[in-house]
């Protein structure tokens, strides 16, 4: 079977099957945290430039460092350039380096090699541990938390993989795909409410993949009441028709926190955050059964597979 036909999450499973390892965004071994974390360049969209490449992959990286409750520390990058310049490459380093300074790691080497393709780049990450949770330890009755509003990426992946005549997406939705932030902040939550934060992912991956990949592999589900997308976002898709499970499917690089908190804490450490600079929203609570539900209907899980595209 193909990976196209069998899809990123099956090849996953297998892998971690082969090598008895649990799925998590991150490897924890007490102390500290592991990630690598990396794309193809035949996703890079006409108005990025080779800095916004670097930028964007070592915050694509470190957010699943942060999600988890670390702060990044040391951090290597390789990639592979095809019919470049030697300015490409510069730029390339130079988005690395300001982007590993910014979220106050320190850029210590890595690899450059030539590329018969699209090229790549990978960014391996080394964090301190400051709140590792194991995903296991959410329980039903959590409040689900979301660090930042998101949809501003859903803007330009409908623009480009729809085809929608007449659909242009604001200048602020494209700064949102080629020079993201993580909030770098949500490390002082993790610092200062630690016992009541049960655990935590990022969403790079899109809002449902992320909600299934931690909940429903642990017999848990998510009763969803509130969609945490931009305002403007949610009316233009509906002004041209879009609908809400299309909105959930062309989602993702979008690089925000999901905390699971114990609901008797959520208000103070809502407030919390909205004093660190962030505008957090509630999605909804864990469920014990495992299904997503939004609206009073289960949800089907849809979004970005590596393998498959969109699906």
């Amino acid at each position: 079977m193909s990976l196209k036909e069998i899809g990123e999450k099956q090849v996953i499973e297998k892998v971690l099957s082969q090598l008895s390892l649990k799925h998590d965004d991150v490897y924890f071994d007490g102390n500290m945290l592991f990630k690598i974390d990396g794309f193809s360049l035949e996703y890079k969209f006409p108005f990025m430039t080779y800095y916004d490449i670097g930028w964007k992959a070592v915050t694509a990286a470190v957010s699943d460092i942060f999600s988890r409750g670390g702060s990044p520390r040391y951090l290597l990058g390789s990639f592979g350039i095809n019919q470049g310049t030697v300015e490409d490459v510069l730029k390339l380093v130079e988005g690395i380096n300001d982007a590993s300074k910014f979220y106050g790691s320190k850029y210590v080497g890595g690899d450059i090699n030539g590329s018969s393709g699209d090229g790549w780049v990978d960014i391996a990450v080394v964090g301190e541990n400051i709140c590792y949770k194991e995903l296991s330890e959410i329980r039903p009755g959590d409040m689900i938390i979301i660090s930042n509003e998101i949809g501003y990426t859903t803007e330009v992946f409908l623009s480009f993989f729809r085809n929608i005549p007449d659909f242009t997406f604001s200048k602020l939705s494209s700064l949102y795909v080629k020079h993201p932030v993580f909030p770098k902040e949500i490390n002082k939550v993790f610092a200062n409410y630690c016992e009541k934060i049960s655990s935590s992912t990022d969403i790079s991956d899109g809002l449902l993949i992320s909600l299934a990949n931690v909940l429903l592999a642990n017999g848990l589900g998510a009763n969803i009441i509130n969609l945490p997308y931009n305002r403007r976002v949610l009316t233009l898709s509906h002004e041209i028709g879009i609908t809400e499970d299309e909105i959930l499917k062309f989602s993702g690089e979008e690089f925000q926190a999901l905390l699971f908190i114990n609901p008797y804490h959520a208000n103070n450490i809502i407030e919390y955050m909205r004093f660190l600079g962030m505008n957090p929203v509630v999605i909804g609570s864990v469920m014990a059964s495992p299904v997503i539900i939004y609206g009073n209907r289960e949800i089907e899980i849809h979004g970005w597979d590596n393998f498959k595209g969109f699906y």
